[in-house]
């Protein structure tokens, strides 16, 4: 146990506890929500938190504190990347709990990516108690240039009376090498769903709350593409699960817009989970999306 405040110990020690079920409970109603506090936005510049990669590629850089402690008990966590002056470069974004030199973390690799910079056109959403008094920090990885860096942000929600008082954790499916998520082809096929694509072998616990993230890294499309994405479930000969998330992209942003979707669905421990696309192209560079399913 780290050596920190009464309310960290206590949250470490319910979050160790919780590593060890597979059961988790169901993500807290909004409704009755009444307090949303921001930490690590710096409005003296319009930015977030500046957090930087390691030097080593595809290694966690340093923690980067986002607020030494917490005000108030929260049931809702937003993620939010206000700057990224590297475009082009896919980040893996960790949030972590705890003291420093002593960080847990409880979000794990968000998918960051937008071609050109200084935009981030998408936030994260997970139901994940976080008690008063809990120091709040980050860190990243990317593929390419050493030291790279972006800003991060955490907005903090408290739930109404049916919210759990207790931590719930993320957890992470889908590919970390080169920074980024698997890769998914929509096939050579316009408009016609490719093959499905394991992101996920078995889940490691029941999950109540799916968040996907979708992205591209191919930099230089040929045209204006359109995707739908489906969600599967279960070994080949998959079920559907989630149907046709739409994305778009176009040559100006060579990129996916509005590239995070969250789902309140149940999917139970040892589940296999899938993804397959389909692409309004067929070039071989546009059709390809990179994804990661985010379960808590």
């Amino acid at each position: 146990m780290c050596t920190c405040n009464p309310n960290t110990e206590r949250f470490l020690a319910a979050f160790e506890a919780a590593l060890r079920e597979t059961a988790m409970p169901e993500f807290p109603s909004m409704i009755g929500g009444n307090v949303v506090r921001d930490y690590g936005s710096v409005t003296a510049t319009t930015d977030g938190t500046t957090v930087t990669a390691s030097a080593t590629v595809d290694t966690k850089g340093d923690w980067v504190e986002l607020v030494s402690a917490t005000t108030f008990d929260a049931n809702w966590v937003i993620v939010q990347f206000p700057y990224n002056e590297w475009g082009g470069f896919p980040f893996l974004v960790d949030i972590g709990v705890g003291a420093a030199a002593s960080e847990q973390v409880i979000i794990p690799d968000l998918q960051v990516y937008e071609n050109q910079a200084p935009l981030v056109d998408h936030s994260y959403l997970f139901p994940v108690f976080i008690p008063a008094g809990v120091r709040l920090a980050a860190r990243c990885q990317e593929p390419f240039e050493s030291s790279a860096y972006l800003d991060v942000s955490v907005q903090l929600i408290s739930g109404g009376f049916a919210a759990p008082g207790r931590p719930m954790l993320a957890t992470a499916y889908g590919a970390t090498s080169g920074s980024i998520g698997t890769s998914v082809d929509a096939g050579g096929t316009a408009h016609t769903k490719g093959a499905w694509t394991e992101i996920a072998a078995a889940t490691v616990r029941d999950h109540h709350w799916l968040a996907i993230a979708a992205s591209s890294i191919d930099g230089n499309w040929a045209a204006n593409t359109r995707f739908f994405l489906d969600i599967g479930i279960g070994p080949a000969t998959e079920t559907v699960l989630i149907p046709n998330i739409a994305l778009g992209g176009s040559t100006q942003s060579d990129n996916v817009v509005q590239s995070v979707f969250h789902y309140p669905v149940s999917v139970p421990a040892g589940a296999r989970l899938s993804a397959r696309l389909q692409s309004s192209s067929n070039n071989s560079g546009d059709r390809v999306l990179r994804v990661k399913i985010y379960g808590v």
